[in-house]
């Protein structure tokens, strides 16, 4: 099934209003998956390349208050389930967006090209570019219909997520007693972000070499049957116990008092802007799970704590 059929089946099928396809030819497809959040898809003989991007917004939308991103937990219809059969049989072309050619006059084109909102905007970053390389591995030539649905819904219910990991990183300051960029005393403790997998980030604490003996931490944040888990790295999730603490070999080693700074990080989460989306954030001590729109909250004041700890 041709992949931009698919994706123009999304508003109606999913309800998600703010799926638009760019452009597209008998190769890419380029889309917005969530306002102005898109991605170029590439087929090469049954292989997928993903690339992405920030668009503008359509004319007819407003621009995006900061208050409203998806990293202060604003709302999104995010589930995305498999496509309908009936819907996923006897189409080969997609049917024009607004203010595009017809399906013909696409051909003779070779492309085909949505006239509001296609530009690239290069002065914001698209932070899913980091899971570039596993989100194109949920796609699969064989299944073509429901993973393309599932890759969008897995995008769009992890915005705010890629938001938050993003504006960490852009507030690190290794420099001990220093301010940082928004005036708060610095750490004594490198971090990192990394990704592990598809739905699974680490931001990963090293103590400087002289202090606590060079030490490693990490806070995960893995989505699991559609919920966010926000656990302490050290965590076997498969034992339900945790590693050795061992500090060889890159073991990493329990966050000290993660069951308070939890604790603490949920009662002032509650105090932030945005909306909530239904499912209660459970305290497991070293572990929340929660819903996607209310993680970006509890990951962002769950760090400050753990940088005041370590």
């Amino acid at each position: 099934m041709n992949f931009a059929v698919i994706v123009s089946l999304m508003p109606t099928v999913k309800n998600w209003k703010d799926v638009r396809i760019l452009s597209f030819d008998l190769q890419t497809v380029e889309f917005a998956y969530y306002q102005d959040y898109a991605v170029s898809v590439t087929s090469v003989e049954g292989n997928y390349k993903l690339s992405f991007f920030r668009c503008s917004l359509p004319s007819s939308s407003q621009p995006e208050d900061a208050k409203t991103s998806p990293a202060y937990g604003s709302s999104m219809d995010i589930d995305g389930p498999s496509l309908p059969p009936s819907q996923s049989q006897g189409m080969s072309q997609p049917p024009p967006p607004p203010s595009q050619t017809t399906p013909s006059q696409s051909q003779s084109s070779q492309t085909q090209t949505n006239q509001a909102g296609t530009k690239n905007d290069p002065t914001r970053r698209n932070a899913h570019e980091d899971i570039a390389h596993f989100a194109q591995e949920l796609l699969k030539d064989e299944r073509l219909g429901p993973s393309v649905f599932e890759m969008v819904g897995f995008l769009r219910s992890t915005v705010g997520v890629v938001e938050i990991l993003d504006s960490i990183e852009e507030r690190v300051d290794f420099s001990p007693g220093v301010p940082g960029k928004d005036g708060a005393k610095g750490s004594s403790v490198q971090f990192d972000v990394l990704v592990k997998a598809a739905g699974w980030w680490r931001i990963q604490y090293s103590a400087m070499p002289t202090l606590k003996g060079g030490s490693k931490h990490g806070l995960d944040i893995r989505i699991l049957g559609g919920k966010v888990m926000i656990v302490d790295g050290s965590v076997n999730l498969h034992a339900g116990k945790d590693l050795p603490k061992s500090r060889e070999g890159g073991a990493l080693v329990a966050i000290p008092k993660m069951p308070e700074l939890v604790k603490a990080a949920l009662e002032e989460a509650k105090d932030l802007p945005g909306d909530g989306d239904g499912i209660v954030a459970v305290n497991y001590g070293d572990a929340v799970i929660c819903g996607s729109r209310g993680a970006p909250k509890i990951v962002g004041r769950l760090h400050e704590k753990i940088l005041e700890v370590l």
